[in-house]
């Protein structure tokens, strides 16, 4: 019996008293209502409740009203206050009673008029609360438990939207351990000058900052301010700048200066159609700067589009060595990259390396890349240049495709090999020397290379008996077929007239010709292609004293004699009239 009563649980005390959770009243620790205070105690909670029964809506079924004399009480005053506060239009009231209160519900009634009034038509009623957050003071208030418990009601939101009053936001330190805040709209503050940055940062539950509207604002920039609350929490808290989207078309970028204050990590202008230049100068000198992303930027001029799906980090290694490397796409890349883009002085190399499926390179645009130095072809599918020169490296590609040379070379074969593959290769000096076995080319077989060429040599193509091959060739200037024997006897001039360009013609070693006599062609090439391009006979500065007996035998019906220069031929006694006559310009 006695260890039964040792037992049993000490009674209450008399003078303990326990708090309601929610607003900290005192909760009846004795059942001697004698001790009831009426306005400071819930007299029915006792110890069986966290709460005080106004907080817990313990009412009466009959008459909705709770049921301490002390909790009905507050409950009228607070309803009646709620809707004066509703019908005035005003939280001034309400807000002066809060300051000087002890009671936890006269603060809880603005948090109250605050969630029922959310429409910007109330934006004016609200304004002194919400100017009141913005206060040391109302900070303060938020960070009280009642404020935690007003928090997730507001959604984690506090709106300071239009407020002009708030000059500068105050220190959100007392918040840093609230998981609760969520949002902070600045947005159309037009006073705002100064964001506590530093408490921003550390507050860990912020994920927008809005401050669009605040021209004022002296940090962060205007561009950055500008985007929405996450992008603005992605400057200040993880050093990213995220222009993304956004309409910027020039250098008219951010303060780098304030960027490269703020250690800047990252910075994103991605989908930003119009921009076409960044200011690299300033953004690589940024020592902190980690990754630059900019995909879908089509006017942009530097970093190249082909690079940007690679990732921040390439991109920037890019933009700061002038490498555009496009190895990490090879198993996509299907096609050399548009050239245009690859167009600036920053370019200084290119490897494709290990790009199998890359089969053809435009050489001519390439060529115009001012500083591009370097071409890396190991393991593509190119066909041109040769392999043997893009085994010697990128450097040794470059000095090759510049000297425009191509040294045609293939087995023996019944049929001219197809010249298509050098249709983007802008060849200037095709040699022929090496296919002499070849049947002449068809009609049409350079015109892969015609617009490019300014020069042919066929040396020693002894199967070829036709010139037609070369009409295409109206930039050649230089044209040898030395040593084909095959041609003959005549070659038509209708085909060198079609070579605009023409200004030399090599003939030499064409046994086969009886026109142009051996006699023109050893005056050399400049002479013979005059001839069959214009009809034009240049002798000018030799040393006739009687011009060649075989002369007349240029007049022929195949071939139009229709001019001759005898202009500073100092000796020159006497001249061919008859001859002479026909002529429609003598020099």
């Amino acid at each position: 019996m006695a260890e039964a009563e040792a037992e049993q649980p000490p009674a209450a005390d008399s003078s303990v008293l326990k708090q309601c959770s929610e607003c900290f009243i005192n909760i009846k620790g004795s059942d001697d209502d004698s001790k009831t205070d009426i306005h400071g105690f819930c007299r029915e909670a006792k110890f069986n409740s966290k709460n005080c029964c106004f907080c817990n809506h313990i009412e009466l079924e009959n008459g909705g009203i709770p049921q301490c004399t002390t909790c009905a009480f507050r409950m009228s005053t607070y309803k009646d206050r709620l809707a004066n506060a509703t019908k005035e239009r005003s939280m001034q009231v309400a807000l002066m009673r809060a300051q000087r209160s002890t009671d936890v519900t006269d603060t809880r009634l603005l948090f109250e008029i605050l969630r029922l009034h959310q429409k910007p038509e109330d934006a004016e009623m609200t304004a002194p609360f919400r100017s009141y957050l913005a206060t040391d003071e109302g900070i303060q208030t938020l960070a009280s438990p009642e404020g935690q418990r007003q928090l997730p009601l507001l959604k984690g939101r506090l709106d300071f939207t239009g407020l002009s009053s708030i000059v500068e936001l105050a220190n959100l330190t007392p918040l840093i351990e609230s998981p609760e805040v969520r949002e902070i709209d600045l947005s159309d503050c037009k006073s705002l000058k100064v964001v506590p940055v530093e408490s921003v940062i550390e507050l860990q539950s912020l994920k927008k900052l809005v401050l669009q509207g605040c021209p004022e604002l002296l940090f962060p920039p205007k561009e950055i301010a500008a985007r929405d609350g996450a992008a603005v929490m992605q400057f200040l808290r993880h050093k990213i700048m995220d222009l993304k989207g956004t309409s910027l078309i020039g250098k008219e970028l951010p303060l780098f200066g304030a960027m490269a204050r703020h250690r800047i990590v990252e910075m994103d202008v991605s989908d930003c159609v119009k921009l076409r230049s960044l200011p690299l100068d300033d953004i690589l000198n940024i020592s902190t700067l980690k990754q630059l992303r900019c995909t879908n930027c089509p006017m942009l001029d530097w970093p190249p589009q082909c690079v940007a799906p690679i990732g921040g980090e390439h991109t920037l290694e890019c933009a700061r060595s002038g490498w555009v490397d496009l190895r990490p796409r090879a198993a996509e890349l299907d096609a050399f990259p548009d050239p245009s883009t690859l167009n600036h002085e920053r370019c200084t190399r290119i490897i494709l390396t290990g790009c199998g499926r890359v089969k053809v390179i435009p050489v001519e645009p390439l060529l115009k890349i001012p500083n591009l130095s370097h071409l890396e072809l190991v393991d593509t599918g190119v066909l041109w240049p040769p392999t043997k020169v893009i085994a010697r490296g990128g450097e040794a590609v470059m000095e090759f495709l510049h000297s425009g040379e191509c040294l045609l070379e293939g087995q023996p074969g019944l049929y001219f090999p197809d010249l298509t593959f050098l249709s983007e290769a802008f060849i200037r000096h095709l040699d022929l020397s090496r296919i002499v076995t070849c049947p002449e080319p068809p009609r049409d077989s350079l015109l892969p290379v015609a617009t490019s060429l300014i020069s042919l040599s066929a040396k020693g193509c002894t199967q070829f008996t036709s010139v037609a091959f070369l009409e295409p060739l109206t930039n050649a200037e230089r044209v040898s077929l030395e040593g084909c024997t095959g041609l003959g006897p005549y070659l038509p001039d209708e085909v060198f007239h079609m070579l605009n360009s023409l200004q030399e013609l090599v003939l030499t070693g064409c046994t086969g010709l009886k026109y142009p006599p051996l006699w023109v062609v050893e005056l050399g090439p400049r002479t013979v292609g005059m001839l069959m391009k214009l009809g034009r006979l240049d002798l000018s500065g030799t040393d006739y004293e009687e011009l060649p007996k075989e002369l007349p035998d240029l007049d022929v019906p195949e071939i139009e004699l229709k001019e001759i220069d005898l202009s500073n031929c100092a000796r020159l006694k006497r001249l061919p009239v008859p001859l002479l006559c026909g002529m429609t310009s003598l020099h």
